[in-house]
Parts: structure tokens; C-alpha cells; sequence
């Protein structure tokens, strides 16, 4: 049996919490390197020792990134190229750019990054392509971006948002998106990320957050974490008052009204309604349902074993793009090794998609989303 990309099948199978299925993933997050040259305060690479230089290794190399291509592209319809790193850096980038060409216009590409390097007419060449831009910003001042963003600066990620303003102008494309991960440094600025998407010619406005440590971890996996962070400098918004959230949040919705660009929540803090279920998936259509099911928290499972496979620099297969760091990596496979076929339906997989259509977490992540997850 050959896989195909049959959504509606999916969305069966899911429905019936099927561990052996016969559709095929139609989406893919695929990791181009591991290098970045941030040290963004609330993100391993700035204290584990492995991410301290940048190392030829961690780049996705031209001919893997071909054979994950050749196995995966017949069947996506979006393919987001993020990783642990920033796409942009790696030395192959633009290779595999003009592999991903002859795709452009047959699939939806999409990319994370800091939105810091200065080449113009590789931006305007992502447009040209139809990819979908999200600029990670967590400073709307200079002062909050460059203490949380180490090496970067607000200013430098402005001028690439005008630079894109501008590309759109001359020959169309995606209006980019900020992606804003809050913590108590920067969640007094939530109502001034919409000011700078209006002012930039950004779309919208995502805001996701970085999670509690102490919650979601073991104790002695969380201590071990916070002590390499040197002093534990990132502070969850969960740890703000109730009220003052909610304040935020309604000044936000205000600015994102007054300003005509729309905001979206992936944290029901954030968001608390979205965190009821509207209606049980099984009565939704198909792509309503599909839409429906991110919000991980409200329905208590996870399409995502069902439809979207992720792939990491070495040509490794796991679970979900949010278990992408090694601490959390759950390995299913590798491309190199294996068709998708045989480790779309392994034993490994099997069990973990099970587990995850009945709503049971395999771990601190997975519990994170069950808990909290409203968007992706």
C-alpha cells in the first residue's frame, strides 16, 4: 500500500483514532540547519556548548535536503523550512532555494526567521516564490529586542520589513507576519507589536509565549535547565496577574481594531474562550475541523501525527516541529534510511499517533499544549 494525500482520509482516520493509516502527511516542517547567529534569552542556544560556534554539521546538506524532498514533496501541499536554527544561515540556503523552485506555485513554502540578514534580493526572491513569511520579533523598542535577541537589533529586521513592503509593490506576494514569543520582559509592549506591523507592512500579529519551566518539566530536568540559562532571566506571562493579562490582551485587541491588523493567540491565557470547543470535531467538516483542531487544549488530542510529518537537518523523522530540540526529540526514523511509507505506519509511530488522538501526552511538551495550545 503507497501512501497518498487524501485529507478527508485523515480526518477518518483521526476521527477513529486509526494507528495504522493509509494517507500520507500533506504537510511538513523540515529543519535547513541548526546554526543561528542569536542567543535569544529564552532559547538553548544561548548556554548549550554545542550551539556556542557555528558548525558546518548542523547545515542540511544539498543532496539530503533533495532526498527528503523526492520522498515528501508529491504529497505536501505546505512546507514550512524552520528548524532549531535560522533557514538563512545556512551555507547551502540558496541551493536549496532553486531545489524548492520548480514547487513554487504547486505548494504553499513558508519560513521562520529573525528577518536579520541583509540581502534584499533574497527576500524578494522568497516573495517571487509565494512564501510565507514570519518574522520573529520580541522587542517592539530597540532596548527590549536587543536584551532578549542578543546579537541582533530591532532596527536591522525594520529595514527588511520596509525592504518586503516594497518588493510587494513592485510584483505582489505575501504580506509578511510578526511572531512574537512574550515573557514578562517584553508583554508590557503587546499593544505596540500591532503599531509596528501597521507602520512595517506586516499582515498580522502572532503571539505565542514561552512556557513555564517549573510546570511542564520534572523538577530536577527543569533545575538543570534554568541552571545552565546562567541567571534565570525569562519569566512566563503566566506569572502575571490575572488582571493585568487581561488588560494587556484588551489594549492589544484595541490597537489590532483601531489599526485593521489582526492579532492571533496561540496560548489560551491569552485567549480563554478559544479554549472552548465551539462544537466535538466529528460534527465539523473537514477543513473546518482540521482549523478547529490546533486548539490542542479545547479538544484534547492531536491531528498532527495524522498530518504533518517533521524532519529535522540530518534527515531524521519525529513527531511534531514543536518537538524539535534534542531534549524533546522523539526519533521515528530517518530518510535516508527508510521510505516514508515504512515509517509513516512503524510500530513507534503507531503507538504515539494513538496515543495522541485519545489525548494522552507523551510528555512535558505534549502536556504543554494539551493544556494551553490555541493556535500553532
Amino acid at each position: 500500500m503507497s501512501l497518498q494525500r487524501d485529507k478527508q482520509k485523515a480526518w477518518e482516520e483521526f476521527l477513529a483514532c486509526r494507528e495504522r493509516v493509509s494517507s500520507g502527511p500533506f504537510r511538513a516542517s523540515i529543519e535547513v540547519t541548526r546554526n543561528c547567529g542569536l542567543r535569544c534569552s529564552m532559547c538553548a542556544q544561548a548556554w548549550r556548548p554545542e550551539y556556542r560556534r557555528r558548525d558546518p554539521a548542523f547545515d542540511m546538506t544539498p543532496a539530503v535536503f533533495e532526498a527528503v524532498a523526492r520522498e515528501l514533496f508529491p504529497l505536501l501541499e505546505r512546507v514550512n523550512l524552520q528548524g532549531y536554527g535560522e533557514t538563512t544561515v545556512s551555507a547551502h540556503w540558496p541551493r536549496i532555494l532553486d531545489l524548492c523552485e520548480p514547487f513554487a506555485g504547486r505548494m504553499r513554502f513558508e519560513i521562520v526567521t529573525n528577518l536579520i540578514r541583509q540581502d534584499e534580493r533574497m527576500w524578494r526572491r522568497l516573495l517571487r516564490m509565494g512564501f510565507e513569511i514570519f518574522a520573529s520579533c520580541d522587542g517592539a523598542t530597540e532596548e527590549t529586542f536587543q536584551d532578549i535577541r542578543a546579537g541582533a537589533r530591532l532596527s536591522s529586521l525594520i529595514g527588511n520589513l520596509e525592504a518586503l513592503s516594497r518588493a510587494r509593490e513592485d510584483g505582489g506576494g505575501r504580506r509578511p507576519a510578526l511572531l512574537v514569543t512574550l515573557q514578562r520582559r517584553n508583554a508590557d509592549e503587546m499593544p505596540l507589536f500591532v503599531d509596528l506591523a501597521a507602520r512595517t507592512g506586516a499582515g498580522r500579529v502572532i503571539f505565542s509565549t514561552v512556557a513555564a519551566a517549573n510546570g511542564w518539566r520534572g523538577a530536577v530536568e527543569a533545575a538543570a535547565a534554568w541552571a545552565r540559562l546562567r541567571p534565570p532571566r525569562v519569566r512566563t506571562i503566566h506569572s502575571l496577574p490575572r488582571e493585568e493579562l487581561a488588560d494587556l490582551v484588551g489594549r492589544t485587541l484595541a490597537r489590532s481594531r483601531e489599526l485593521g491588523i489582526p492579532v492571533q493567540f496561540t496560548d489560551a491565557a491569552l485567549d480563554e474562550r478559544a479554549a472552548r470547543p465551539a462544537a466535538p470535531l466529528a460534527r465539523l467538516g473537514r477543513e473546518a475541523g482540521i482549523a478547529q483542531s490546533i486548539k490542542v487544549c479545547a479538544h484534547q488530542r492531536c491531528f498532527k501525527p495524522y498530518s504533518t510529518v517533521v524532519v529535522n537537518y540530518r534527515g531524521d523523522v519525529g513527531l511534531c516541529n514543536h518537538l524539535l530540540s534534542d531534549e524533546h526529540w522523539e526519533q521515528m526514523g530517518n530518510l535516508l534510511r527508510d521510505p516514508l511509507e515504512k515509517i509513516w505506519n512503524s510500530d513507534r509511530y503507531r503507538l504515539a499517533r494513538g496515543r495522541l488522538a485519545r489525548g494522552e501526552p507523551l510528555g512535558a511538551a505534549c502536556r504543554w499544549c494539551h493544556s494551553f495550545r490555541i493556535g500553532e
